[in-house]
Protein backbone atom coordinates (compact mmCIF):
# COMPACT_ATOMS: atom_id res chain seq x y z
CA UNK A 1 0.00 0.00 0.00
CA UNK A 2 2.85 2.25 0.94
CA UNK A 3 4.68 1.41 -2.27
CA UNK A 4 1.66 2.40 -4.31
CA UNK A 5 1.50 5.74 -2.58
CA UNK A 6 5.16 6.42 -3.33
CA UNK A 7 4.65 5.58 -6.99
CA UNK A 8 1.70 7.91 -7.16
CA UNK A 9 3.68 10.72 -5.60
CA UNK A 10 6.57 10.19 -8.02
CA UNK A 11 4.16 10.23 -10.93
CA UNK A 12 2.66 13.48 -9.70
CA UNK A 13 6.07 15.14 -9.67
CA UNK A 14 6.72 15.44 -13.46
CA UNK A 15 9.73 17.54 -14.63
CA UNK A 16 8.95 21.09 -15.68
CA UNK A 17 10.16 22.84 -18.86
CA UNK A 18 12.79 24.77 -16.98
CA UNK A 19 14.08 21.61 -15.42
CA UNK A 20 14.31 19.98 -18.83
CA UNK A 21 16.08 22.99 -20.34
CA UNK A 22 18.55 23.06 -17.48
CA UNK A 23 19.16 19.36 -17.84
CA UNK A 24 19.68 19.76 -21.59
CA UNK A 25 22.18 22.55 -21.09
CA UNK A 26 24.04 20.46 -18.53
CA UNK A 27 24.22 17.52 -20.88
CA UNK A 28 25.29 19.74 -23.83
CA UNK A 29 28.04 21.27 -21.75
CA UNK A 30 29.20 17.87 -20.65
CA UNK A 31 29.25 16.59 -24.21
CA UNK A 32 30.90 19.75 -25.60
CA UNK A 33 33.57 19.47 -22.95
CA UNK A 34 34.53 16.07 -24.23
CA UNK A 35 37.78 16.07 -26.18
CA UNK A 36 36.62 13.92 -29.03
CA UNK A 37 33.87 16.38 -29.98
CA UNK A 38 36.14 19.39 -30.01
CA UNK A 39 39.07 17.79 -31.87
CA UNK A 40 37.71 15.00 -34.07
CA UNK A 41 34.06 14.19 -34.07
CA UNK A 42 32.62 17.67 -34.71
CA UNK A 43 32.95 18.48 -38.43
CA UNK A 44 33.89 22.05 -39.45
CA UNK A 45 31.18 24.40 -40.63
CA UNK A 46 30.52 24.30 -44.36
CA UNK A 47 29.28 27.43 -46.05
CA UNK A 48 26.67 27.25 -48.81
CA UNK A 49 28.34 26.34 -52.07
CA UNK A 50 31.27 24.66 -50.34
CA UNK A 51 32.21 21.52 -52.35
CA UNK A 52 35.13 20.39 -50.22
CA UNK A 53 34.89 16.78 -48.98
CA UNK A 54 33.66 16.27 -45.47
CA UNK A 55 30.51 15.57 -43.53
CA UNK A 56 28.11 18.19 -42.45
CA UNK A 57 26.81 16.00 -39.67
CA UNK A 58 28.47 13.52 -37.41
CA UNK A 59 28.81 9.98 -38.74
CA UNK A 60 25.90 7.64 -38.55
CA UNK A 61 25.44 5.84 -35.34
CA UNK A 62 26.27 8.86 -33.23
CA UNK A 63 23.68 9.31 -30.53
CA UNK A 64 21.20 12.12 -30.96
CA UNK A 65 22.52 14.02 -28.01
CA UNK A 66 26.02 13.93 -29.41
CA UNK A 67 24.79 15.09 -32.83
CA UNK A 68 22.85 17.93 -31.24
CA UNK A 69 25.87 18.84 -29.18
CA UNK A 70 28.02 18.88 -32.33
CA UNK A 71 25.49 21.18 -33.98
CA UNK A 72 25.57 23.47 -30.96
CA UNK A 73 29.37 23.54 -31.10
CA UNK A 74 29.31 24.47 -34.81
CA UNK A 75 26.72 27.13 -34.10
CA UNK A 76 28.85 28.56 -31.34
CA UNK A 77 31.79 28.55 -33.67
CA UNK A 78 29.72 30.42 -36.28
CA UNK A 79 28.52 32.90 -33.70
CA UNK A 80 32.07 33.55 -32.55
CA UNK A 81 33.22 34.02 -36.11
CA UNK A 82 30.22 36.22 -36.85
CA UNK A 83 31.19 38.33 -33.86
CA UNK A 84 34.68 38.74 -35.25
CA UNK A 85 33.24 39.66 -38.65
CA UNK A 86 30.86 42.08 -36.98
CA UNK A 87 33.79 43.76 -35.27
CA UNK A 88 35.62 43.98 -38.56
CA UNK A 89 32.51 45.34 -40.25
CA UNK A 90 32.08 47.89 -37.46
CA UNK A 91 35.69 48.98 -37.79
CA UNK A 92 35.36 49.17 -41.55
CA UNK A 93 32.11 51.12 -41.17
CA UNK A 94 33.81 53.59 -38.83
CA UNK A 95 36.69 53.95 -41.27
CA UNK A 96 34.20 54.40 -44.09
CA UNK A 97 32.36 57.09 -42.12
CA UNK A 98 35.65 58.83 -41.42
CA UNK A 99 36.60 58.65 -45.09
CA UNK A 100 33.18 59.96 -46.10
CA UNK A 101 33.51 62.91 -43.73
CA UNK A 102 36.99 63.57 -45.04
CA UNK A 103 35.67 63.27 -48.58
CA UNK A 104 32.90 65.75 -47.77
CA UNK A 105 35.45 68.21 -46.44
CA UNK A 106 37.56 67.73 -49.55
CA UNK A 107 34.53 68.27 -51.77
CA UNK A 108 33.72 71.49 -49.89
CA UNK A 109 37.31 72.63 -50.26
CA UNK A 110 37.26 71.76 -53.95
CA UNK A 111 34.03 73.73 -54.37
CA UNK A 112 35.55 76.68 -52.51
CA UNK A 113 38.68 76.49 -54.64
CA UNK A 114 36.57 76.25 -57.79
CA UNK A 115 34.66 79.38 -56.73
CA UNK A 116 37.89 81.21 -55.94
CA UNK A 117 39.35 80.20 -59.30
CA UNK A 118 36.21 81.49 -61.01
CA UNK A 119 36.49 84.79 -59.14
CA UNK A 120 40.18 85.05 -59.96
CA UNK A 121 39.46 84.38 -63.62
CA UNK A 122 36.81 87.09 -63.60
CA UNK A 123 39.18 89.53 -61.88
CA UNK A 124 41.91 88.59 -64.33
CA UNK A 125 39.59 89.33 -67.23
CA UNK A 126 38.67 92.69 -65.70
CA UNK A 127 42.33 93.51 -65.11
CA UNK A 128 43.15 92.60 -68.69
CA UNK A 129 40.36 94.89 -69.90
CA UNK A 130 41.61 97.70 -67.66
CA UNK A 131 45.17 97.18 -68.89
CA UNK A 132 44.01 97.31 -72.51
CA UNK A 133 42.05 100.47 -71.74
CA UNK A 134 45.06 102.02 -70.01
CA UNK A 135 47.31 101.03 -72.90
CA UNK A 136 44.90 102.73 -75.27
CA UNK A 137 44.81 105.85 -73.12
CA UNK A 138 48.60 105.88 -72.81
CA UNK A 139 48.89 105.62 -76.57
CA UNK A 140 46.35 108.41 -77.04
CA UNK A 141 48.12 110.57 -74.47
CA UNK A 142 51.47 109.90 -76.11
CA UNK A 143 50.10 110.87 -79.51
CA UNK A 144 48.39 113.93 -78.02
CA UNK A 145 51.60 114.88 -76.23
CA UNK A 146 53.59 114.58 -79.44
CA UNK A 147 51.00 116.65 -81.27
CA UNK A 148 51.03 119.23 -78.48
CA UNK A 149 54.82 119.43 -78.57
CA UNK A 150 54.72 119.85 -82.32
CA UNK A 151 52.08 122.56 -81.97
CA UNK A 152 54.10 124.30 -79.25
CA UNK A 153 57.24 124.20 -81.37
CA UNK A 154 55.30 125.52 -84.34
CA UNK A 155 53.73 128.25 -82.21
CA UNK A 156 57.12 129.22 -80.78
CA UNK A 157 58.59 129.42 -84.25
CA UNK A 158 55.57 131.41 -85.43
CA UNK A 159 55.72 133.73 -82.44
CA UNK A 160 59.47 134.23 -82.74
CA UNK A 161 59.12 135.03 -86.40
CA UNK A 162 56.24 137.36 -85.62
CA UNK A 163 58.20 139.13 -82.87
CA UNK A 164 61.27 139.32 -85.07
CA UNK A 165 59.44 141.23 -87.76
CA UNK A 166 58.60 143.95 -85.24
CA UNK A 167 62.02 144.06 -83.63
CA UNK A 168 63.94 143.96 -86.88
CA UNK A 169 65.39 147.31 -87.73
CA UNK A 170 63.70 148.84 -90.78
CA UNK A 171 65.85 149.08 -93.89
CA UNK A 172 67.71 152.31 -94.37
CA UNK A 173 66.63 154.60 -97.11
CA UNK A 174 69.23 154.97 -99.83
CA UNK A 175 68.05 158.52 -100.50
CA UNK A 176 69.85 161.64 -99.41
CA UNK A 177 70.77 161.89 -95.75
CA UNK A 178 69.78 164.97 -93.81
CA UNK A 179 71.45 166.59 -90.87
CA UNK A 180 69.49 166.44 -87.63
CA UNK A 181 69.71 169.16 -85.02
CA UNK A 182 69.97 168.12 -81.40
CA UNK A 183 66.85 168.51 -79.34
CA UNK A 184 66.82 170.97 -76.57
CA UNK A 185 65.56 170.06 -73.13
CA UNK A 186 62.55 172.26 -73.67
CA UNK A 187 61.37 169.98 -76.46
CA UNK A 188 60.52 167.25 -73.91
CA UNK A 189 58.56 169.67 -71.78
CA UNK A 190 55.94 170.17 -74.44
CA UNK A 191 52.44 168.94 -73.78
CA UNK A 192 51.76 165.84 -75.87
CA UNK A 193 48.08 166.74 -76.04
CA UNK A 194 48.89 170.16 -77.46
CA UNK A 195 48.19 170.73 -81.12
CA UNK A 196 51.51 170.33 -82.90
CA UNK A 197 50.38 172.86 -85.52
CA UNK A 198 50.44 175.69 -82.99
CA UNK A 199 53.58 177.79 -83.11
CA UNK A 200 55.46 178.94 -80.05
CA UNK A 201 58.27 181.37 -79.68
CA UNK A 202 60.67 178.98 -81.40
CA UNK A 203 58.28 178.04 -84.16
CA UNK A 204 60.10 179.96 -86.79
CA UNK A 205 63.30 178.09 -86.17
CA UNK A 206 61.47 174.75 -86.21
CA UNK A 207 59.88 175.58 -89.52
CA UNK A 208 63.12 176.70 -90.85
CA UNK A 209 64.74 173.41 -89.83
CA UNK A 210 61.97 171.45 -91.49
CA UNK A 211 61.99 173.57 -94.61
CA UNK A 212 65.73 173.34 -94.93
CA UNK A 213 65.44 169.52 -95.26
CA UNK A 214 67.80 168.77 -92.38
CA UNK A 215 65.76 165.85 -90.97
CA UNK A 216 62.73 165.64 -88.71
CA UNK A 217 62.29 167.40 -85.41
CA UNK A 218 60.48 166.14 -82.36
CA UNK A 219 57.49 168.25 -83.33
CA UNK A 220 57.35 166.77 -86.81
CA UNK A 221 57.65 163.37 -85.15
CA UNK A 222 54.63 164.19 -82.99
CA UNK A 223 52.74 165.43 -86.03
CA UNK A 224 52.62 161.81 -87.22
CA UNK A 225 50.70 160.93 -84.04
CA UNK A 226 52.78 158.05 -82.66
CA UNK A 227 51.15 155.87 -80.06
CA UNK A 228 51.84 156.30 -76.37
CA UNK A 229 53.05 153.41 -74.28
CA UNK A 230 52.40 152.89 -70.55
CA UNK A 231 53.50 149.22 -70.26
CA UNK A 232 50.01 148.24 -69.10
CA UNK A 233 49.00 147.21 -72.61
CA UNK A 234 50.89 143.92 -72.40
CA UNK A 235 53.08 142.26 -74.98
CA UNK A 236 50.72 142.92 -77.88
CA UNK A 237 50.41 146.60 -76.96
CA UNK A 238 54.19 146.95 -76.70
CA UNK A 239 54.72 145.35 -80.11
CA UNK A 240 52.04 147.56 -81.63
CA UNK A 241 53.74 150.62 -80.15
CA UNK A 242 57.11 149.55 -81.60
CA UNK A 243 55.50 148.94 -84.98
CA UNK A 244 53.77 152.32 -84.96
CA UNK A 245 56.93 154.18 -83.87
CA UNK A 246 58.98 152.51 -86.60
CA UNK A 247 56.38 153.48 -89.19
CA UNK A 248 56.58 157.08 -87.93
CA UNK A 249 60.37 156.92 -88.18
CA UNK A 250 60.02 155.87 -91.80
CA UNK A 251 57.57 158.66 -92.58
CA UNK A 252 59.65 161.33 -90.85
CA UNK A 253 62.95 159.98 -92.10
CA UNK A 254 64.18 160.08 -88.54
CA UNK A 255 67.91 159.58 -88.03
CA UNK A 256 69.15 156.62 -86.05
CA UNK A 257 70.70 158.73 -83.30
CA UNK A 258 67.35 160.43 -82.59
CA UNK A 259 65.09 157.40 -82.64
CA UNK A 260 65.47 156.44 -78.99
CA UNK A 261 65.25 160.08 -77.94
CA UNK A 262 62.01 160.66 -79.86
CA UNK A 263 60.43 157.28 -79.03
CA UNK A 264 61.02 157.63 -75.28
CA UNK A 265 59.24 160.95 -75.44
CA UNK A 266 55.98 159.01 -75.89
CA UNK A 267 56.44 156.85 -72.77
CA UNK A 268 54.04 157.37 -69.89
CA UNK A 269 53.35 155.93 -66.47
CA UNK A 270 55.29 152.79 -65.49
CA UNK A 271 57.09 152.70 -68.83
CA UNK A 272 58.44 156.23 -68.28
CA UNK A 273 59.53 155.28 -64.76
CA UNK A 274 61.34 152.26 -66.16
CA UNK A 275 63.14 154.41 -68.75
CA UNK A 276 64.10 157.04 -66.17
CA UNK A 277 65.79 154.26 -64.19
CA UNK A 278 67.93 153.46 -67.22
CA UNK A 279 68.66 157.15 -67.71
CA UNK A 280 69.90 157.41 -64.13
CA UNK A 281 72.12 154.38 -64.69
CA UNK A 282 73.49 155.26 -68.15
CA UNK A 283 73.19 159.01 -68.05
CA UNK A 284 71.09 161.14 -70.39
CA UNK A 285 73.65 161.19 -73.18
CA UNK A 286 74.36 157.47 -72.90
CA UNK A 287 70.66 156.61 -72.87
CA UNK A 288 69.84 158.85 -75.86
CA UNK A 289 72.81 157.55 -77.83
CA UNK A 290 71.58 153.97 -77.49
CA UNK A 291 70.76 152.30 -80.79
CA UNK A 292 67.19 151.48 -81.62
CA UNK A 293 68.03 147.77 -81.76
CA UNK A 294 69.45 147.80 -78.23
CA UNK A 295 66.46 149.77 -77.00
CA UNK A 296 63.95 147.30 -78.44
CA UNK A 297 66.03 144.45 -77.01
CA UNK A 298 65.92 145.74 -73.41
CA UNK A 299 62.28 146.67 -73.95
CA UNK A 300 61.52 143.11 -75.00
CA UNK A 301 63.47 141.70 -72.06
CA UNK A 302 61.39 143.84 -69.71
CA UNK A 303 57.91 143.36 -71.14
CA UNK A 304 58.07 140.24 -73.34
CA UNK A 305 58.37 137.82 -70.43
CA UNK A 306 58.28 134.11 -71.13
CA UNK A 307 55.17 133.68 -69.00
CA UNK A 308 53.35 136.29 -71.04
CA UNK A 309 54.40 134.61 -74.27
CA UNK A 310 53.15 131.27 -72.96
CA UNK A 311 49.82 132.85 -72.08
CA UNK A 312 49.56 134.18 -75.62
CA UNK A 313 50.45 130.75 -77.00
CA UNK A 314 47.82 129.09 -74.86
CA UNK A 315 45.21 131.64 -75.88
CA UNK A 316 46.20 131.23 -79.52
CA UNK A 317 45.71 127.45 -79.48
CA UNK A 318 42.30 127.65 -77.80
CA UNK A 319 41.09 130.55 -79.91
CA UNK A 320 37.71 129.67 -81.37
CA UNK A 321 35.12 131.55 -83.31
CA UNK A 322 31.83 131.85 -81.44
CA UNK A 323 28.76 132.12 -83.62
CA UNK A 324 29.22 134.58 -86.46
CA UNK A 325 31.86 136.77 -84.79
CA UNK A 326 34.14 136.45 -87.81
CA UNK A 327 35.50 139.98 -87.58
CA UNK A 328 36.44 139.70 -83.91
CA UNK A 329 37.99 136.29 -84.49
CA UNK A 330 40.09 137.53 -87.41
CA UNK A 331 41.15 140.61 -85.46
CA UNK A 332 42.27 138.56 -82.49
CA UNK A 333 43.96 136.03 -84.77
CA UNK A 334 46.02 138.72 -86.48
CA UNK A 335 46.97 140.10 -83.09
CA UNK A 336 48.79 136.85 -82.45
Amino acid sequence: MADNNNDSRNSDRLPTTDDMAAESRRRVNDIVAQKWIIEERVPPYRYPGDTSPGHRLPPLGVPLEQAFTAHVACTRREIWRSGELSDEVRILREKNDLLERHNDRLEKQVETLRLQVSQLMSQHGQMVDVMHEHDGRITENRVANEETQAMVQASEAMLNAWVAQFIEEPPQDDGPQFEVNDLEEGDFDEDLNEDPEEDDADGDSDRSNGSNGKGCSFKSFLNCHPHKFKSTEGVVGMLRWVEKVESVFAMCECADENRVKFATGTLEGPALTWWNTHVQTLGLDGANSMSWTDFTRILQEEYCLRDEIRKLEAEFWVLKMVGSEIEQYCTRFHEF
